[in-house]
C-alpha cells in the first residue's frame, strides 16, 4: 500500500497499479487500498488495468460506497 502511494504520488503509475493490486489481494477489506489503487488507475491506467480493478472488486464484492466514491 504505502509503495502505491509514494510512486501515484511520484506518476510511477504501472508500478503504482501493481503494488495496489498486490495489496488488495492480501488485505482486501481495507478501504484505502482500493482508493490509492482507484486513484492510480484513473491517473495512469489503462483498459487492460481497468478490467483487472474491476475483476478484483467483483470478487471481494467491494462497492463504491464502501470506499468512500
Amino acid at each position: 500500500y504505502q509503495v502505491a502511494t509514494i510512486l501515484t504520488q511520484t506518476m510511477r503509475y504501472p508500478g503504482a497499479l501493481k503494488h495496489a493490486q498486490a495489496a488488495a489481494a492480501i488485505k482486501p477489506s481495507e478501504p484505502a487500498i482500493w482508493k490509492v489503487w482507484a486513484e492510480a488507475l484513473a491517473l495512469g491506467g489503462d483498459a487492460a488495468a481497468e478490467k483487472t480493478f474491476l475483476a478484483a472488486q467483483r470478487a471481494r464484492d467491494i462497492t463504491a460506497r464502501r470506499i468512500g466514491f
